[in-house]
């Protein structure tokens, strides 16, 4: 059984293929925290950090042997993982693609249950490999502290796709899965690491990691050359799986509803205060099966959440700036954003090439609504920019601010603060529709709705 040597100096060596891990599951990680966007914590914080997640990740809280929950416990084993210590360096979260030994016999709201059998990956947030990062204007940032906040914030993604996004109806919705961009999610979990390799003796530290669905394929980047000048020069033709004998033409057609997918669902991760960086082209794989079912077309997939955060938990969803606090109202939309209200040619930039390449090159001196744009309008792409049935217009959004700055304004009046309220509801309005109309037709955000279900073989 395996589980950690303290006298062994390869940091890699308690997840080494063969090796069998005992999980508990983490219901409560801590709330997103670290970096520019989530804020920095104080020195105060991080020093507390330093001496108290050693152990385990912060909130987390070990029972005592005698009071474990039986059946509770998830017993994996390792099939694989992507580093290499002679070559990679000691950064960021390990990949464990493992296979379930033993499922838990308790569930409580941890993500979807895991079956005996079931191959999952683990992200294994070990503050063993992180080195200190020092950057300008910025505090040190300690392996705790690395390890620690990349865990919370990836647990507080996946919380939020699975189950903590609210429609406009205040209905629960799942965006993870087979028909969806995001893998499927199995929860936050604890590695247990035992002393001497002895299960028999109590864990002498906790290791956050979060379960997701094993999505294999190729990165859209991996079957790409990029050219410096003309971006992703696409292979013609791959096959994804090696155990399955099928091809895939990367012709125009194939390449844009790939792309179509993409943006899809970044629109509607929007609306849950999901926010994508990019999108990025090595974020995305390509791939014929989701949880073991053959597809009968092609999907892409993010695995890869590295820029992705929560805006209503950052620094600036917590400041008083008009702008700031409309975004907020996202969530309030019957609908998406529609495409064309967050995306052009430069906002994808990452994916020329890979779209066709005359949408960017002389785009900027052409009149008139942009190639990409009328790719975007099409019926069978995004349909026509107008409210519903699909998707929502920034027109819709703007008026979800005015009223909720005209109800603010009507219940500061109530309070005999009219006059300051007038006078701000003036500027948030005002600041709104001028942004909008700095932003242009088409640059901005993102978010995501279903991808369409796809019939199994």
């Amino acid at each position: 059984m395996s589980l950690e040597n303290s006298g062994s100096s390869d940091t890699l060596a308690p997840y080494a293929v063969g090796t069998t891990l005992k999980l508990l599951p983490h219901n409560d990680p801590a709330e997103p925290y670290g970096g520019p966007k989530y804020g920095w914590p104080s020195d105060e914080k991080l020093d507390q950090l330093s001496k108290s997640n050693i152990a385990h990740p912060s909130s987390y809280k070990p029972r005592p042997p005698g009071q474990k929950i039986k059946g509770e416990e998830l017993t994996v084993k390792v099939l694989k993982l992507t580093r290499d210590s002679a070559t990679d360096a000691p950064q960021g979260p390990l990949l464990l693609v493992c296979q379930v030994v033993k499922p838990p016999h308790i569930h409580k709201d941890n993500g979807e249950q895991v079956g005996k059998g079931d191959t999952i990956v683990a992200e294994v947030f070990d503050h063993k490999l992180y080195n200190t990062i020092a950057l300008p204007f910025a505090p040190v940032m300690s392996p705790v502290y690395l390890a620690d906040s990349g865990f919370s914030q990836l647990a507080g993604i996946y919380r939020r796709l699975h189950q903590e996004g609210k429609s406009a109806a205040d209905d629960k919705v799942k965006l993870t899965g087979p028909s969806h961009i995001a893998p499927e999610y199995y929860g936050n979990w604890v590695i247990q690491h035992f002393p001497d390799n002895d299960p028999g003796k109590p864990p002498s530290r906790y290791v956050g990691a979060v379960l997701r669905e094993d999505v294999q394929g190729p990165s859209i980047e991996s079957v790409c050359l990029r050219h410096e000048r003309d971006g992703l020069l696409p292979l013609r033709k791959i096959r994804p799986h090696d155990d399955l004998d099928r091809e895939i033409h990367l012709d125009k057609q194939t390449r844009l509803e790939l792309m179509k997918q993409i943006i899809h669902g970044c629109v509607v991760h929007k609306r849950y205060h999901v926010e994508h960086e990019g999108p990025e082209a090595r974020n995305y794989v390509i791939t014929l099966r989701r949880n073991g079912k053959i597809l009968k077309h092609p999907q892409a997939v993010q695995v890869n959440f590295e820029y992705t955060y929560l805006w209503d938990l950052t620094i600036w969803a917590k400041s008083t700036f008009p702008d700031h606090k409309n975004h907020l109202n996202i969530s309030k939309l019957p609908h998406p954003l529609h495409p064309i209200e967050l995306y052009d040619w430069d906002s994808l930039n990452d994916f020329a090439g890979w779209t066709p390449w005359d949408w960017s090159y002389g785009a900027h001196m052409r009149e008139g609504m942009s190639l990409i744009h009328q790719w975007f309008i099409r019926p069978d792409v995004f349909g026509p920019k107008q409210e519903g049935p699909r998707y929502s217009l920034f027109a819709t959004f703007d008026r979800i601010n005015e009223m909720t700055a005209l109800t603010s304004s009507l219940n500061l009046h109530s309070t005999g603060s009219q006059r300051c309220v007038g006078s701000e509801h003036s500027r948030s309005t005002g600041l709104s529709v001028r942004s909008r109309a700095r932003r242009g037709e088409g640059s901005g955000d993102t978010q995501e709705d279903d991808i369409p279900e796809d019939d199994d073989e």
